[in-house]
């Protein structure tokens, strides 16, 4: 039996802005991986783990609002399971930690610029409710 991966994701915002992140190293199982949002693995309590990640990529404390959208990547090479969730951050001190060596406020939809994997149409139509509203 093959094991599924489980990695959350935090579309942080604020002010109008997502917090994108590029990574040290190259990923083994998605190819060209190098702007995401902050994130990684997870274990069995997916929100307590990513909120831990989240801390020691960008040194924020973030408030989990709201589960945005599940996929699975089509770019990866393993069988894993992207779990996109709604973040606030509850602090204005980020610094690049961990798997990220620098971190960038952009415009919700230009993460395309940055993000060379494919973004799905649910998280975009997400990204474009944080840009009309300015949340």
């Amino acid at each position: 039996m093959e094991t599924i991966k489980l990695i959350g994701l935090g579309i942080i915002h604020r002010d109008g802005k997502v917090l994108i992140g590029k990574r040290k190293n190259k990923d083994e199982f998605v190819e060209h991986l190098i702007w995401v949002f902050p994130g990684g693995e997870v274990g069995a309590n997916i929100e307590e783990s990513l909120k831990k990640i989240i801390e020691e990529e960008t040194n924020l404390d973030v408030e989990i609002k709201e589960l945005v959208y599940v996929r699975k990547p089509p770019e990866s090479k393993i069988n894993m399971v992207l779990f996109y969730f709604d973040c606030m951050p509850l602090n204005r001190d980020e610094k690049s930690g961990g798997d990220l060596v620098e971190l960038m406020w952009v415009k919700p939809t230009s993460v395309c610029e940055f993000f060379t994997t494919s973004v799905s149409d649910k998280v975009m139509e997400f990204l474009r409710s944080i840009e009309e509203k300015k949340l």
